[in-house]
């Protein structure tokens, strides 16, 4: 089963569904799946559902003050460096999969981009992070990783 939610409350929904009903989720975002992330274990006798964020693609605000902004992690790199330029800004991480991978995939894997040099590793960008867990939805807290510099 493939499953398309578009909002955070949906995906709160669909985990909340699935844990009563010990269903197995894999979330799934561009569709590299090097790894071989969504495939079922053999003999799993679990249902496996796979979460496709594809429809939460979408730059949802930017703090001009902070420079920072909230992006849903269904975004594939080219959509959402556009909608970013759109504003004046940019993320500037072009991992050899940007394409085809999306901004939770990256924070996943804790993806490193061809000018990680100049920019910082995926996680070096991080601010925050709002997920949605069996028990309930998580939300770090919004502090950068350093207060160092100038």
């Amino acid at each position: 089963m493939v499953l398309l939610p578009e909002t955070h409350e949906e995906v709160e929904a669909i985990v909340k569904a699935a844990h009563a009903a010990n269903v197995v989720i894999v979330p799934f975002g561009g569709g590299t799946n090097i790894v071989g992330g969504v495939n079922p274990i053999d003999g799993q006798s679990r249902m496996v559902v796979s979460l496709n964020l594809r429809c939460m693609n979408r730059l949802l605000s930017i703090d001009k003050f902070s420079h920072t902004a909230t992006i849903q992690a269904g975004a594939l790199g080219p959509k959402l460096e556009k909608d970013l330029l759109a504003e004046g800004y940019s993320l500037g991480h072009h991992p050899d999969s940007f394409e085809y991978s999306t901004l939770g995939g990256w924070l996943a894997t804790r993806s490193a981009g061809m000018q990680s040099d100049a920019y910082g590793r995926i996680e070096d960008m991080l601010v925050s992070l709002k997920l949605v867990t069996p028990s309930g939805t998580l939300v770090t807290r919004t502090v950068p990783a350093s207060s160092a510099g100038p």
